[in-house]
């Protein structure tokens, strides 16, 4: 061993020098064990956010392409020739589709400019933005307000993110992360060409404008395809903030933002230098952009027309019925389908209808009819107190000291009245916190009905007098339901007994007043004046005269209320009908519970008219899908019909019909003038004539009218009562429809299996020996081939008309028996000469004493 200063000093230096070692080993460990906590704190902390990030992409939406594409757009309504005549906007729906190649670069470079500047080399996310935005959102104190999204991202954030209305900071960073993974997916699915077109279709432009055509059609009055550089920079300029953005609100934010966005595509290289000071020095944009907002703000505000509002009810009807679609659906189709609807309407008729509805000379001594409500706030200083009183019609009439009734001679004379009563009430304009409304509807109101009964297109239609100013109100032509009156008879009684219970027009029935029972109530049903002449009645001449009589005891001893209810609802068509409470006799005459509608009336009545064939009234003749599609059709030429009578059963209600006008006795004889057209048609009064109604046709077309009260009062009790004016205006319009339309006389056509057969007019029997004959038509399988033996005959003078005696210079055979005998005086005789020459008188009384002998004569037959 070494103990030499030199090997002691050695081995002090060995071991200080291996506590060095030590020291230098346990602290390289601290640090190894430091490292690899540090390395574990690490791997830990990135696999928790990898496996937070995954778990985040992995509960991303499912990227579907259709999610991308634009959802709402406006549909229209085209006549039946294509003109557009109405667009129907619904929620978010204000929105026309159009192709790239339709959106000129102005357009697309505009919004690429301003929102996403390297859109065409990103692969759907912008490192370099994101970096910016992060940047810019630590100088501003951690608010993280600069945008950085792609139009990749933005388009699905208005698609699949739904908008992106996130309530806390978390939920926004986690739609970005995934907002940022789909952009990737999307990008390797769809080209950059394809992301811009969704993308400038679907955005939010302001004033309920989606999508840069919309747009372009609202302020500029322009296609997108036609936009200049100043023009495109303005809708550029809306996107960020739609309500706060646009050019007709806020003209100086937008015009701060153009300026922006235009100087941005000459910097980007996307305009020249002469280009961008053109647009810079675009400084009148704005007045043009007011002056076509105001415009189309105009057009939208027009409502639609009663006839309109018919066809998009109908649309979306049958869109349920026929193609199973949910009502929400159908909805939804309607008003943000983009669909085309294509009316079946008649312009031509449609302007003949709306002159004679504008016309108020039409109609007897025009009044205005008020409803008012008015609430008056009590505390209005109070926003959250919303208590009222009330006000109403009845409390106006108590002010006027009017009738029962809120009737003005004129529309002023109702305001001066409304201003009237807030006087006095203490009411002061801009003080008193107060809301009102009321309608005002001239009186009498009325609605008319034109179909074409060949294939089922109303033509035409008025549901109502005065100015329509709101959307869907009350349609009088197919909402109101009013009684019918004697109009029914056709078809409750006289069509089934005709049709399906062998009775003819010479049918008979005694017209004489007719009881008839409800519960333990016994009712009389006479004839509208009260006569009555208690012997048979032909049910042609019931119809002409409109008898009731006749009627109530046709259905009570050949139809039934059985029948005649099937044959409303089932062969008519008629909703309305109340299969319990309207099994009653007076069914015959049109007392049911709930009425019918003036459509449903017509289009009855346009089944006979078409040779018994019952043809769905229809207000559209095709509708189109968004992109042409054919997704309902009501072509003309085969329509949707069905078998309401026989053909024969048709005719020969037509032909008494025909005589309801052209007979002197007929109802309408004297009031429904049509020169040069065949027509036939049935008048219909209710009792104290509170519905009065007309509904006729010609070869062509079917019409019904109808007048009465909004609040169904007696009109004899109103100034100017005009008792026949419906079946003068009916006639008036179907002249000039005629006129319009260029149309030929023509008789109906008669079916097959129409014969002519002479009957017993007492009886409706085959005519017998001194029976009171008359030719009647009747289908072939329905003349009598049993002779009538109950009419009783006498020889009556042809001279003096008593009971023939020996002196009657001559004699027929008549049903009438005369209350006295022949007064004519005896005739001198020649005298003969006998064989001896000598000449002789004969003054017996008959071939043993002298009277005359008769010989009936089935052959000549008359009436009294």
């Amino acid at each position: 061993m070494d103990y030499s200063k030199y090997g002691i000093s050695k081995k002090k230096q060995n071991l200080r020098s291996g506590a060095r070692k030590a020291e230098k080993k346990v602290g390289f460990t601290v640090f190894r064990v430091f490292i690899i906590c540090f390395i574990l704190v690490a791997v830990i902390g990135v696999s928790a956010g990898v496996g937070g990030f995954r778990g985040i992409i992995d509960s991303s939406p499912e990227l579907d392409l259709s999610d991308i594409a634009p959802k709402g757009f406006k549909s229209y309504i085209y006549s039946i020739d294509g003109t557009l005549q109405h667009e129907i906007i619904g929620t978010n729906s204000n929105r026309v589709y159009v192709s790239i190649d339709q959106i000129n670069e102005n357009v697309q470079n505009a919004f690429i400019a301003l929102e996403d500047e390297r859109f065409r080399t990103h692969n759907g996310i912008d490192p370099r933005g994101i970096v910016r935005a992060f940047f810019v959102g630590i100088a501003n104190g951690g608010s993280f307000t600069e945008g950085a999204s792609t139009i990749t991202q933005q388009l699905l954030k208005l698609t699949v993110f739904s908008g992106g209305a996130e309530t806390n900071q978390l939920l926004r960073f986690r739609r970005k992360f995934q907002e940022q993974y789909l952009a990737l997916e999307l990008e390797k699915q769809l080209s950059k060409d394809e992301i811009l077109e969704a993308y400038l279709n679907i955005i939010n432009l302001g004033r309920s404008c989606y999508g840069v055509e919309a747009a372009a059609n609202y302020y500029f009055n322009k296609h997108a395809s036609e936009l200049n550089v100043s023009e495109a920079a303005v809708l550029a300029s809306i996107a960020q903030s739609p309500t706060n953005n646009n050019p007709v609100d806020n003209p100086k934010v937008n015009n701060t933002r153009r300026e922006t966005t235009i100087n941005y595509m000459y910097e980007q290289g996307l305009i020249d230098e002469a280009t961008r000071d053109e647009a810079l020095a675009d400084t009148d944009i704005y007045d043009v952009i007011a002056e076509n907002a105001a415009a189309y703000t105009a057009e939208q505000a027009e409502v639609y027309t009663f006839y309109e509002e018919a066809a998009i009810e109908q649309v979306i009807e049958d869109l349920q019925t026929k193609l199973d679609y949910t009502e929400e659906d159908a909805y939804d189709e309607v008003y943000s389908g983009g669909i085309m609807i294509y009316l079946a309407q008649d312009p031509d008729i449609q302007q003949v209808v709306d002159a004679a509805y504008a016309d108020d000379s039409n109609f007897p001594n025009t009044e205005y009819l008020l409803e008012y409500n008015l609430s008056i706030y009590t505390n209005p200083d109070d926003p959250d107190d919303d208590t009222t009183v009330d006000y109403h019609t009845d409390n106006l009439l108590e002010y006027t000291g009017g009738g029962e009734y809120a009737f003005f001679s004129s529309e002023e004379a109702a305001m001066e009245a409304i201003q009237g009563f807030k006087d006095s009430l203490g009411i002061v304009e801009g003080e008193t916190k107060y809301v009102e409304d009321y309608t005002l509807s001239p009186q009498v109101q009325s609605s008319f009905v034109v179909i074409d009964q060949s294939s089922g297109y109303v033509v035409a239609l008025s549901g109502g007098r005065g100015e329509k100013t709101a959307n869907f109100t009350f349609n009088r032509a197919t909402d109101a339901l009013r009684q019918p009156g004697s109009v029914f008879k056709i078809v409750s009684t006289y069509a089934p007994a005709l049709d399906a219970q062998g009775d003819t027009l010479a049918s008979t029935k005694i017209d004489k007043n007719v009881e008839i029972r409800s519960g333990d109530i016994v009712h009389t049903v006479q004839n509208v004046d009260h006569s009555q002449t208690g012997t048979n009645m032909t049910f042609r001449n019931a119809i002409i005269q409109s008898k009731n009589t006749v009627a109530v005891r046709t259905l009570q001893e050949d139809v039934g209320t059985d029948l005649a209810l099937k044959y409303l609802t089932e062969n008519f068509h008629f909703s309305s009908i109340d299969m319990v409470n309207d099994a009653v006799d007076v069914l015959a005459i049109g007392g049911i519970t709930n009425g019918v509608s003036n459509l449903e009336l017509t289009a009855a009545f346009a089944s006979i008219a078409n040779q018994g064939q019952y043809t769905r009234p229809v207000f559209y003749s095709k509708v189109l899908d968004s992109e042409g599609n054919v997704l309902l059709e009501n072509p003309a030429d085969n329509p949707e019909t069905s078998t309401a009578i026989k053909p024969t059963t048709a005719y020969e209600l037509t032909s008494a019909m025909e005589d309801v006008i052209t007979n002197p006795a007929g109802t309408a004889h004297y009031y429904v003038r049509v020169p040069n057209m065949t027509i036939a048609g049935k008048t219909g009064t209710t009792d104290n004539y509170k519905d009065t109604w007309f509904v006729g046709y010609s070869p062509y077309y079917t019409a019904g009218i109808w007048f009465g009260y909004d609040n169904n009062i007696d009109p004899t009790s109103r100034p100017g009562f005009q008792l026949y004016q419906h079946e003068v205006l009916w006639g008036e319009i179907m002249t000039q429809i005629n006129s319009v339309k260029s149309l030929e006389d023509k008789e109906f056509e008669q079916p097959d299996g129409i014969v002519q057969a002479t009957v017993c007019s007492n009886t409706g029997l085959k005519a017998g020996y001194g029976c009171p004959a008359v030719t009647e038509i009747m289908a072939a399988d329905k003349v009598p081939s049993e002779t009538c033996t109950q009419c009783q005959t006498i020889a009556v003078c042809t001279v003096c008309g008593g009971i023939a005696t020996e002196n009657s210079p001559g004699t027929r055979w008549s049903s009438y028996i005369p209350s006295y005998t022949c007064t004519c005086q005896p005739q001198p005789q020649a005298p003969a000469v006998t064989d001896d020459g000598t000449t002789t008188t004969n003054g017996g009384t008959g071939a043993a004493d002298g009277a005359a002998t008769v010989t009936p004569d089935p052959t000549v037959t008359t009436t009294p």
